[in-house]
């Protein structure tokens, strides 16, 4: 059975997890190295760990259907997991982002914390709004990514357990930097 939430207003009925292939959503884009220049102010360890909750995962709708996210997750195999709730869904042809906003409770539309977060997500990790979401933890020096179905099947795929192939923190001088994503380019739907 494939559930979903009847409110949508939507233009027939989401693809269920048994009618999705590999490939009909992708990981598009990946922000794994969140840190965004400046240090926690609410570390009192002394050690001012730097802010690194700057992380998205996007993924994209390669069909012309709408297609049921819930129960599916986005996982790197060993520290977290990030499971869509019920109702959850992705139209065709569409983006949908995954932020880690995790340092105070998020509000649709507004950054966590000025600048040091992105905006408009369509699904949120936040712990102080639901403890029971972990960080997404993307490592920066080992990437994998899989994304799974609600039936536990690989859709898609990121990355070897190596470095990253592209994006991160680029050094414009010894304390300057600026981070940046890494995308899968899509043309013509491929």
């Amino acid at each position: 059975v494939c559930n979903y939430m009847a409110d949508y207003i939507l233009t027939g009925e989401p693809l269920c997890s048994h009618e999705v292939n590999p490939g009909d959503v992708i990981i598009s884009e990946v922000h794994y190295d969140g840190w965004n220049g400046t240090t926690d102010p609410s570390d009192h360890t002394g050690t001012r760990d730097p802010i690194d909750n700057d992380e998205f995962i996007e993924l994209y709708n390669t069909t012309d259907k709408i297609i049921n996210l819930s129960l599916w997750t986005v996982t790197n195999g060993y520290d977290f997991k990030v499971g869509f709730t019920p109702g959850t869904i992705i139209y065709p042809g569409q983006y949908f982002s995954v932020l880690d906003h995790n340092l105070i409770p998020h509000s649709d539309g507004e950054p966590q914390a000025g600048t040091q977060a992105f905006k408009n997500a369509d699904y949120v990790v936040n712990i102080p709004n639901d403890p029971r979401m972990p960080r997404l933890n993307i490592s920066n020096s080992n990437l994998h990514l899989e994304l799974r179905s609600a039936k536990a099947e690989i859709i898609d795929q990121v990355g070897d357990y190596g470095p990253p192939f592209a994006g991160g923190r680029v050094f414009t001088n010894q304390t300057d930097s600026t981070n940046h994503s890494m995308e899968r380019i899509i043309v013509n739907g491929n």
